[in-house]
Protein backbone atom coordinates (compact mmCIF):
# COMPACT_ATOMS: atom_id res chain seq x y z
CA UNK A 1 0.00 0.00 0.00
CA UNK A 2 2.86 2.48 0.93
CA UNK A 3 4.37 1.45 -2.53
CA UNK A 4 1.50 2.35 -4.23
CA UNK A 5 0.80 5.42 -2.08
CA UNK A 6 4.32 6.77 -3.48
CA UNK A 7 3.54 5.80 -7.24
CA UNK A 8 -0.19 8.14 -6.78
CA UNK A 9 1.59 11.16 -5.59
CA UNK A 10 4.60 10.95 -8.77
CA UNK A 11 1.40 10.22 -10.89
CA UNK A 12 0.44 13.46 -9.54
CA UNK A 13 3.18 15.13 -9.32
CA UNK A 14 3.69 13.64 -13.44
CA UNK A 15 0.48 15.30 -14.50
CA UNK A 16 0.90 18.88 -13.47
CA UNK A 17 4.57 18.90 -15.20
CA UNK A 18 2.24 17.49 -17.70
CA UNK A 19 -0.20 20.91 -17.49
CA UNK A 20 2.97 23.19 -17.99
CA UNK A 21 4.42 20.94 -20.96
CA UNK A 22 7.09 16.14 -31.25
CA UNK A 23 5.84 12.96 -31.40
CA UNK A 24 4.94 10.93 -34.16
CA UNK A 25 2.14 7.87 -34.02
CA UNK A 26 -1.28 6.58 -35.71
CA UNK A 27 -3.98 7.16 -33.92
CA UNK A 28 -6.21 4.25 -32.31
CA UNK A 29 -3.09 2.35 -31.93
CA UNK A 30 -0.15 1.74 -28.78
CA UNK A 31 3.46 3.38 -28.35
CA UNK A 32 5.35 1.97 -26.39
CA UNK A 33 8.44 2.44 -28.05
CA UNK A 34 8.54 5.99 -29.34
CA UNK A 35 11.48 8.35 -29.70
CA UNK A 36 12.71 8.91 -26.20
CA UNK A 37 9.70 6.51 -24.58
CA UNK A 38 10.39 5.77 -20.98
CA UNK A 39 7.98 2.78 -22.15
CA UNK A 40 8.81 -1.01 -21.49
CA UNK A 41 10.35 -2.68 -24.71
CA UNK A 42 9.73 -5.98 -24.55
CA UNK A 43 11.67 -6.23 -20.52
CA UNK A 44 8.84 -5.00 -18.29
CA UNK A 45 10.36 -6.71 -15.47
CA UNK A 46 13.20 -4.43 -15.60
CA UNK A 47 10.29 -1.84 -14.18
CA UNK A 48 8.66 -2.20 -10.71
CA UNK A 49 5.84 0.35 -11.52
CA UNK A 50 4.38 0.52 -14.91
CA UNK A 51 2.26 3.61 -15.95
CA UNK A 52 -0.29 4.16 -18.68
CA UNK A 53 -1.74 7.05 -20.47
CA UNK A 54 -3.84 8.03 -23.36
CA UNK A 55 -4.02 10.45 -25.24
CA UNK A 56 -4.03 12.35 -28.46
CA UNK A 57 -1.21 13.22 -30.55
CA UNK A 58 -2.91 12.52 -33.73
CA UNK A 59 -5.95 13.92 -34.21
CA UNK A 60 -7.59 17.74 -33.28
CA UNK A 61 -5.52 18.02 -30.46
CA UNK A 62 -2.34 16.79 -31.76
CA UNK A 63 0.22 19.57 -30.68
CA UNK A 64 -1.31 19.82 -27.09
CA UNK A 65 -1.35 16.10 -26.71
CA UNK A 66 2.30 15.30 -28.01
CA UNK A 67 3.43 18.26 -25.75
CA UNK A 68 1.81 16.09 -22.79
CA UNK A 69 2.83 13.04 -23.89
CA UNK A 70 6.57 14.54 -24.06
CA UNK A 71 6.45 15.82 -20.85
CA UNK A 72 5.63 12.78 -18.95
CA UNK A 73 8.04 10.92 -20.56
CA UNK A 74 10.44 14.09 -19.26
CA UNK A 75 8.75 13.27 -15.57
CA UNK A 76 9.59 10.01 -15.61
CA UNK A 77 12.61 9.97 -16.93
CA UNK A 78 13.69 12.22 -13.82
CA UNK A 79 12.02 10.47 -11.80
CA UNK A 80 13.96 7.32 -12.67
CA UNK A 81 17.39 9.07 -12.79
CA UNK A 82 16.79 10.08 -9.16
CA UNK A 83 15.65 6.40 -8.27
CA UNK A 84 12.50 6.18 -9.00
CA UNK A 85 9.47 5.37 -6.42
CA UNK A 86 10.84 4.06 -3.32
CA UNK A 87 13.93 2.61 -5.75
CA UNK A 88 11.98 0.89 -8.56
CA UNK A 89 11.59 2.48 -11.83
CA UNK A 90 8.94 3.23 -13.23
CA UNK A 91 7.64 2.38 -17.52
CA UNK A 92 5.82 4.12 -19.63
CA UNK A 93 2.87 2.44 -21.97
CA UNK A 94 1.40 4.89 -24.33
CA UNK A 95 -1.74 4.46 -26.36
CA UNK A 96 -2.70 7.20 -28.68
CA UNK A 97 -6.41 7.52 -28.57
CA UNK A 98 -6.47 9.75 -31.62
CA UNK A 99 -8.52 12.77 -29.56
CA UNK A 100 -11.68 10.20 -29.63
CA UNK A 101 -14.26 8.97 -27.30
CA UNK A 102 -14.13 5.56 -28.87
CA UNK A 103 -10.08 5.84 -29.34
CA UNK A 104 -9.87 6.28 -25.53
CA UNK A 105 -12.39 3.73 -24.47
CA UNK A 106 -10.31 1.29 -26.71
CA UNK A 107 -6.77 2.70 -25.00
CA UNK A 108 -8.04 1.93 -20.72
CA UNK A 109 -8.93 -1.28 -22.18
CA UNK A 110 -5.54 -2.18 -24.03
CA UNK A 111 -3.83 -0.30 -21.06
CA UNK A 112 -5.71 -2.38 -18.16
CA UNK A 113 -6.15 -5.31 -19.72
CA UNK A 114 -3.25 -5.99 -22.14
CA UNK A 115 -0.42 -4.05 -20.26
CA UNK A 116 -1.81 -4.35 -16.52
CA UNK A 117 -0.77 -1.03 -15.75
CA UNK A 118 -0.56 -0.12 -12.15
CA UNK A 119 -1.76 3.68 -12.56
CA UNK A 120 -2.76 5.92 -15.15
CA UNK A 121 -2.56 9.18 -16.36
CA UNK A 122 -5.56 10.11 -18.06
CA UNK A 123 -6.12 12.24 -21.20
CA UNK A 124 -6.60 15.91 -21.28
CA UNK A 125 -10.52 15.97 -22.77
CA UNK A 126 -12.88 15.62 -20.17
CA UNK A 127 -15.17 14.50 -22.42
CA UNK A 128 -12.66 10.69 -23.38
CA UNK A 129 -12.03 10.80 -19.45
CA UNK A 130 -15.82 10.36 -19.30
CA UNK A 131 -16.09 7.56 -21.52
CA UNK A 132 -13.97 5.93 -19.91
CA UNK A 133 -14.32 6.42 -16.13
CA UNK A 134 -16.62 3.45 -15.28
CA UNK A 135 -13.81 1.18 -16.96
CA UNK A 136 -10.91 2.94 -15.06
CA UNK A 137 -13.52 2.48 -11.19
CA UNK A 138 -14.04 -1.24 -12.05
CA UNK A 139 -10.35 -1.61 -12.12
CA UNK A 140 -9.64 -0.56 -9.15
CA UNK A 141 -6.63 1.29 -11.08
CA UNK A 142 -5.89 4.79 -9.97
CA UNK A 143 -6.35 7.84 -12.90
CA UNK A 144 -4.94 11.37 -12.55
CA UNK A 145 -5.93 13.43 -15.89
CA UNK A 146 -5.75 17.13 -16.39
CA UNK A 147 -9.58 18.08 -18.32
CA UNK A 148 -11.19 20.87 -16.92
CA UNK A 149 -14.57 19.88 -16.72
CA UNK A 150 -16.52 19.97 -13.04
CA UNK A 151 -18.23 17.13 -14.54
CA UNK A 152 -16.33 14.16 -14.52
CA UNK A 153 -15.53 14.39 -10.81
CA UNK A 154 -18.97 14.78 -9.86
CA UNK A 155 -20.36 11.67 -11.11
CA UNK A 156 -19.27 8.91 -7.73
CA UNK A 157 -16.16 7.63 -9.12
CA UNK A 158 -13.65 6.96 -5.94
CA UNK A 159 -10.23 6.02 -8.48
CA UNK A 160 -10.45 8.86 -10.82
CA UNK A 161 -8.43 12.33 -9.70
CA UNK A 162 -7.66 15.53 -11.05
CA UNK A 163 -4.30 17.48 -10.17
CA UNK A 164 -5.15 20.69 -11.47
CA UNK A 165 -8.23 22.98 -10.50
CA UNK A 166 -11.29 22.61 -12.30
CA UNK A 167 -12.39 25.54 -14.79
CA UNK A 168 -15.23 26.81 -12.88
CA UNK A 169 -12.40 28.50 -10.83
CA UNK A 170 -11.75 30.57 -13.62
CA UNK A 171 -14.84 32.51 -14.30
CA UNK A 172 -15.67 35.09 -11.75
CA UNK A 173 -12.05 36.44 -11.54
CA UNK A 174 -12.47 36.70 -15.45
CA UNK A 175 -15.49 38.91 -15.00
CA UNK A 176 -14.00 40.81 -12.31
CA UNK A 177 -11.47 41.97 -14.30
CA UNK A 178 -14.09 42.96 -17.09
CA UNK A 179 -16.30 45.07 -14.77
CA UNK A 180 -12.47 46.42 -13.03
CA UNK A 181 -11.73 47.58 -16.77
CA UNK A 182 -15.45 49.02 -17.01
CA UNK A 183 -15.65 46.33 -20.77
CA UNK A 184 -19.15 45.19 -21.46
CA UNK A 185 -18.33 42.93 -24.51
CA UNK A 186 -16.32 39.77 -24.50
CA UNK A 187 -15.29 38.03 -27.44
CA UNK A 188 -14.79 33.61 -27.59
CA UNK A 189 -12.75 31.62 -29.62
CA UNK A 190 -14.34 28.33 -28.72
CA UNK A 191 -12.99 24.85 -29.05
CA UNK A 192 -15.51 22.41 -30.00
CA UNK A 193 -14.46 19.87 -26.81
CA UNK A 194 -16.66 18.67 -23.81
CA UNK A 195 -13.85 20.96 -21.52
CA UNK A 196 -13.76 24.26 -23.82
CA UNK A 197 -17.62 24.37 -24.35
CA UNK A 198 -18.17 23.93 -20.30
CA UNK A 199 -15.84 26.77 -19.82
CA UNK A 200 -17.81 29.13 -21.82
CA UNK A 201 -20.90 28.23 -20.86
CA UNK A 202 -19.56 29.20 -17.13
CA UNK A 203 -18.18 32.19 -18.33
CA UNK A 204 -21.40 33.05 -20.22
CA UNK A 205 -23.49 32.07 -16.87
CA UNK A 206 -21.50 34.36 -14.62
CA UNK A 207 -21.86 37.22 -17.06
CA UNK A 208 -25.75 37.09 -17.15
CA UNK A 209 -26.09 36.87 -12.76
CA UNK A 210 -24.15 40.21 -12.61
Amino acid sequence: MKKLSYLFLALILTVSLTACGNSAGTAGSPSASAPGSSAPSGNAGEYAYVVGHYGGITGNVATAGSNGYDAIKLAIKLWNEKGGVLGGKIGLEFYDDGATTEGAVKGVSYLIDEKGVDGIIGSQLSGNIQATGDLVEASEIPEVATGMNPAWLQKGWTYLFRALPNSSGGAAPLVDAMEKLESDKIASLVYQDDGNISAYKQVKTEIESR
